[in-house]
């Protein structure tokens, strides 16, 4: 995001952010958040390692910004400037249908017609093939077949269509 980090006025350590250790809170950020045209404001926010990744507005925003939550809608009300905003969970994108296409289909886009598409699209997903310059084998190379021979009481003589069931360990 490029945003600019300074030192925290009084760091501390935190434990529950991050698998493992205790991580160190040194730096804070000033993050310009907006919501529509209606709500622009700057959250100072601590700097932190995180396995995920998120802008947390926590305790503090709430207490400053004195907003209410109501827990059965998962809403949360404030008023900002005279006008009363209310932030409503994300809604569930649906997952796209997939067309089923019988015998063999191929799709090629090129170049100006793939950007075209690329403009009003939300998500893109691209799946680029190249042939492969390795012939295949058709014979078992001598190395192999000792150690085939050797363990052809472990090795099964015919592989299952799928994976096995998944195990605990």
């Amino acid at each position: 995001m490029g945003l600019k980090t300074e030192r925290h006025p009084s760091s501390y350590k935190i434990g529950w952010i991050k698998k493992g250790a205790e991580t160190r809170v040194e730096n804070v950020c000033r993050v310009p958040l907006s919501i529509r045209r209606y709500y622009k404001d700057e959250v100072v926010c601590d700097v932190v390692d995180m396995d995920a990744c998120h802008v947390l507005l926590g305790r503090p925003w709430q207490h400053d910004t004195n907003v209410t939550f109501r827990g059965r809608d998962n809403t949360y009300l404030f008023r900002w400037q005279g006008r009363k905003i209310l932030l409503l969970p994300m809604k569930e994108k649906p997952t796209p249908k997939t067309s089923q296409v019988e015998g063999k289909s191929f799709l090629a886009v090129f170049g100006a017609q793939f950007m075209a598409e690329l403009k009003g699209a939300e998500e893109i997903m691209v799946l680029v093939v190249k042939g492969s310059e390795m012939p295949i084998m058709q014979q078992v190379p001598e190395e192999f077949k000792e150690l085939l021979t050797e363990f052809q009481d472990i090795t099964p003589a015919e592989l299952p269509n799928g994976l096995p069931p998944m195990q605990d360990i």
